[in-house]
Parts: C-alpha cells; sequence; structure tokens
C-alpha cells in the first residue's frame, strides 16, 4: 500500500533530541516518553505538556489524550484557560 510507505517514510525522516540536542532515534524518543508518562501514574504525578505556536494545539490534543485514555491527570500550558493578561 502506498500510503503506508509514504508514512514510513515521513516518520523516518523525523528528528528527536535529548535535553542536550543530542539526536536519538525517534523509537528511543517515543520509547522514552513512554516511560516517563508510565512513571508519573505509577508515582500518582501529573503530566504537564508545552506547545509553542502550532505546536501548542498538539500539546493540548496530547494532555486531553494522556488524561482520557492513560487515566493520567495531564495539563497543556498552552491552554487558553491557562493562561492569564
Amino acid at each position: 500500500m502506498e500510503i503506508l510507505k509514504e508514512l514510513k517514510d515521513v516518520m523516518s525522516s523525523v528528528k528527536a533530541c535529548e535535553g542536550s540536542n543530542k539526536e536519538v532515534s525517534f523509537d528511543a524518543a517515543t520509547s522514552r516518553v513512554a516511560a516517563l508518562i508510565m512513571a508519573a501514574k505509577r508515582k500518582k504525578k501529573k503530566v504537564i505538556i508545552v506547545g509553542n505556536g502550532g505546536s501548542s494545539s498538539i500539546a493540548n490534543h496530547i494532555a486531553t489524550d494522556v488524561l482520557k485514555n492513560c487515566k493520567i491527570p495531564a495539563l497543556s500550558f498552552s491552554d487558553s484557560s491557562l493562561i492569564t493578561c
């Protein structure tokens, strides 16, 4: 299926970096994020997602998914209801 090949090509071009700007594989990055989210659940902590510009919509969406699907308290600092003037 052509669409799956295109999706694979796009996903393999995604770059991820650790805090030190050291590039890591997409698989390693997603595994690390999943581990951090599960650790937050075990420790009864919340997950905070931050987005800027267009990424703020993605941050809101991820926070909602984590809350609804993982049952972990989550919020996004890009959420307009959390921003004060």
